[in-house]
């Protein structure tokens, strides 16, 4: 059977044909899934950027939890699940088992300062537990995945946030509670171009449609476009077996994962967006860029401090010699310690992850942005300690870049933020330059960004939230809208993506380019990281990385 593409429904035509909307498929539901990637598809779908988005995990408790991640707005409806413990139909409708109730996990960490994000992950500060709410029937007309006809059996609750416990709500925001659907509600048919067959997709999963209700910042009731997206516990390789070719997936797995789930993807057709680090070897890297030129698909990294304001001012005063020359710097990135009792415990173990290649990484790819230069040797040493669970892993990381111009980067990151800390973690990077007589340097404070706030209420009273990375803020309609580098980082990559499908900018003017890392582009941060997990199992000796045709890396010989 021919597969259709886009949301157009025309057959293939391969690039540069007539194209209207990307469906995106994400693969994988945790933290960056809640907090980033979701709001932003949301945002995008709103505008018409985007068309519809498939979410796969493995757990139905991960999927049931995404909603929540959504800001609250007046005055609309707080998000609704509308199927929990669902078994598709043959016709691939999703029926709710009878009486069914859903609940978010209980949180290891304390609550978000208002005017924070909330995530929906069990271990995220302002996830609260959602009580069961009103009941609830079909979906919302024009969910994604619904059959035509479908209809759901009724008693089934969704849960529905109060206004106190509204996650990621700006303070004096509320939500109504969930309102009662009428039983036998017919869904829309699905579009051309999400799961081609749910009831094969859904062979080994469950699929299920989790909707928001259309909220006030749509302009007018006629031109509100419902929102939601198609849930599944299949696994990733059937879903993106069905799913319409030159669409896009997004990859937002444990890092030893995305080399296989980015190969399925390419192998499927897929233009690719995967979280940092891309892969774990440059091999891999180099496998990933061949198979992506072979189909002319785009693969963008989300190295996210890349869109970053500051990040671009320094990129541009670098480049026009304002700085003089990098010659020694520090970074320090340390993410907060209520990771250590969330599913990180169970993937991010000694064998698998440490601090400096999962999130150290963010500044050796901006030390190159910036600057443009390529490291050459990495050196990292460890402290392993033990999750919560008895997993071992490498919690607190140090770790030593040098570069092309002989200029040295220390990096320090951790799972070791204390929770009751005024940000949501500590960043920076400070860069010291010359050049002649005179010196210069670039002081990134990327934790404080300006504002500190002291509640008169909540667990944490004191804070200093970022209006940078990603927050929800009023919008004009009385509604929200997402804001910060986060977003435009999704966005960007997705525009490219749909650049590179139109037949309006070639891969190669995006790898030129270098404001989108590509497998290309970037396969300098695979180097680091392959060489960084090789130093860790010697003990913090000094790695060399060569590039060339094959690049490799080596341990430095001292004879």
């Amino acid at each position: 059977m021919l597969r259709r593409n886009l949301t157009t429904g025309n057959p293939k035509t391969g690039s540069g044909g007539p194209r209207m909307k990307l469906n995106v498929t994400v693969i994988g539901g945790g933290m960056i899934v809640a907090d980033q990637i979701l709001p932003s598809l949301y945002q995008l779908q709103r505008q018409g950027k985007i068309g519809n988005i498939v979410i796969c995990a493995r757990r139905q408790s991960t999927l049931d939890a995404l909603p929540h991640s959504l800001p609250a707005s007046t005055p609309a409806a707080a998000p609704q699940v509308s199927t929990t413990g669902a078994t598709p139909t043959p016709s691939g409708a999703s029926t709710p088992a009878h009486g069914a109730t859903s609940a978010a996990p209980l949180s290891h960490a304390p609550s978000a300062s208002p005017g924070m994000i909330a995530s929906p992950s069990a271990t995220n500060p302002g996830t609260a537990a959602a009580a069961p709410g009103p009941t609830s029937a079909a979906p919302l007309s024009g969910t994604p995945s619904a059959a035509p006809g479908a209809t759901a059996t009724p008693g089934a609750a969704a849960p529905s946030a109060t206004p106190s416990a509204a996650p990621g709500a700006a303070p004096g925001m509320t939500a109504t509670p969930g309102a009662t659907a009428t039983p036998g509600a017919a869904a829309s048919p699905a579009a051309p171009g999400t799961i081609a067959s749910p009831s094969s997709a859904a062979a080994s999963g469950t699929i299920t449609t989790l909707s928001t209700p259309a909220t006030s910042m749509a302009p007018s009731a006629s031109t509100q476009r419902p929102r939601g997206f198609t849930a599944t516990t299949a696994p990733y390789k059937e879903v993106l077996a069905n799913a319409a070719e030159r669409n896009l997936t997004i990859i937002a797995l444990p890092d030893e994962l995305h080399f296989d789930a980015t190969m399925t993807a390419l192998e499927a057709n897929q233009h690719v967006i995967c979280v940092k680090p891309l892969v774990q070897t440059v091999q891999h890297g180099q496998m990933i860029e061949r198979a992506a030129r072979d189909r002319n698909l785009f693969v963008g990294v989300e190295y996210h401090k890349r869109f970053d304001d500051r990040a671009l001012m320094a990129r541009d005063r670098y480049r026009r010699g304002l700085f003089g020359e990098f010659k020694l710097g520090t970074a320090r990135l340390f993410e907060p310690w209520y990771y250590r009792h969330s599913n990180f415990q169970n993937w991010f173990t000694l064998n698998a992850a440490d601090s400096f290649t999962y999130i150290g990484c963010h500044y050796v790819d901006l030390v190159h942005f910036i600057t443009g230069l390529l490291p050459v040797s990495v050196s990292v040493c460890g402290i392993p300690e033990k999750f919560p669970n008895g997993n071992e892993g490498w919690l607190w990381n140090d770790a030593r870049v040098r570069w092309e111009n002989g200029a040295i980067l220390n990096v320090q990151n951790a799972l070791g933020y204390p929770d009751q800390g005024p940000g949501s973690n500590t960043q920076g990077m400070t860069l010291w330059t010359s050049q002649g007589d005179a010196g210069g340097f670039l002081d990134h404070n990327d934790s404080y960004r300006g504002l500190s706030h002291c509640y008169v209420e909540g667990a944490k009273r004191y804070s200093e939230p970022s209006p940078d990375y990603m927050q929800f803020v009023p919008d004009i309609t009385g509604g929200t809208r997402v804001v910060g580098y986060g977003y435009r980082s999704l966005e960007a990559l997705i525009d490219a993506t749909v650049q590179v499908e139109t037949g309006k900018l070639t891969l190669d003017q995006i790898d030129q380019a270098g404001i989108i890392a590509t497998p290309k582009n970037s396969y300098f941060n695979e180097l680091v990281t392959e060489g960084a997990r090789l130093s860790l199992a010697n003990d913090g000796r000094e790695v060399l990385l060569q590039y060339g045709v094959l690049p490799f890396v080596h341990l430095k010989s001292y004879l």
